[in-house]
């Protein structure tokens, strides 16, 4: 969790200006409530994802080490450039991504395999 926290505390995020949006995220591979990924989002120009990557294994979450976790974001109501970093929650290693074009769905696979990943998204 320690790894989590940092990652708020530099970056000056605050959770409580963002909303849950589940709906804008989802992963073709995953079924599930427990193992599918969840955004809240901060208007239609901020956006974090946590995606826990975890198998299916009957009793508790494991991460799937054999995995890539790979999302699609419903960027249809955000339009403009976005900046996208990923962040392994294990280690708080950070990795930018390409950046995104808002106004439709976009897919993006985290940079690891193997790995609980968050994922932020801001206009620039």
């Amino acid at each position: 969790m320690r790894f989590i926290r940092d990652f708020f505390e530099f970056r000056r995020l605050e959770l409580s200006d963002f909303e849950p949006d589940h709906a804008l995220v989802r992963d073709r591979d995953v079924t599930g409530v427990a193992r599918a990924p969840k955004l809240m989002r901060r208007g239609h120009e901020e956006f974090l994802i946590y995606h826990p990557n975890a198998a299916a294994d009957g009793r508790e979450a494991q991460v799937d080490t054999a995995r890539t976790p790979i999302l699609s974001v419903d960027l249809n109501a955000a339009g403009g450039r976005f900046a996208i970093e990923w962040y392994r929650t294990e280690d708080g290693q950070s990795q930018l991504g390409n950046d995104v074009i808002g106004g439709d769905w976009r897919e993006l696979a985290a940079p690891w395999t193997g790995a609980d990943v968050v994922v932020r998204l801001w206009q620039k």
